[in-house]
């Protein structure tokens, strides 16, 4: 799943820190493995308000074009029903 969210993402450009756009979304899935509906809740860290929504909608929509996440297996599907993604320049582009 991170994998596939990594080739997803694009973090907007022009933050001096790679912390400042730091986004973590808790979210609920299906047993098929989409976003049930509803609202996760997320924040995140930016050092100003563009790069705070620029950094949140970026990691929303690698969310939401990701989906169907079918690499997790249905059998533990107690263990990643409820999750916390965190979008972290500094994890998800390591080598």
């Amino acid at each position: 799943m991170r994998q596939r969210l990594a080739q997803l993402w694009t973090p907007p450009a022009g933050a001096k820190d790679p912390q400042e756009l730091v986004v973590v979304f808790r979210i609920k899935l299906r047993p098929d493995g989409r976003m049930a509906p509803g609202r996760g809740r997320n924040w995140w860290r930016a050092a100003t308000a563009r790069s705070r929504i620029a950094a949140r909608e970026s990691a929303a929509r690698a969310l939401n074009r990701g989906q169907p996440f079918d690499m997790l297996k249905p059998e533990h599907y107690e263990q990643w029903k409820d999750i916390e993604i965190t979008f972290d320049p500094r994890d998800m582009f390591r080598g």
